[in-house]
């Protein structure tokens, strides 16, 4: 399953989407690419800032989140 995401960029303002996991028309994906995993930050394709998802001090930067299958 896959997470799509809607973030605004701490640094520039900057919205973009991200795609964490997989999504089922994907799974002979093998290894999983380094970007889609959740660990791995997400970067501004604007100016380059790069942050973890997973750090509280930018969950008010995560606009939307979806699954998707």
């Amino acid at each position: 399953m896959a997470h799509i995401y809607t973030i605004r960029c701490p640094k520039c303002g900057k919205e973009y989407e991200v795609m964490k996991g997989i999504l089922m028309s994907e799974c002979d994906l093998d290894p999983m690419p380094k970007e889609r995993e959740f660990e791995t930050p997400v970067k501004c394709p604007k100016c380059g800032f790069e942050f973890s998802l997973q750090d509280e001090k930018y969950k008010d930067n995560i606009l939307l989140s979806m699954l998707a299958d």
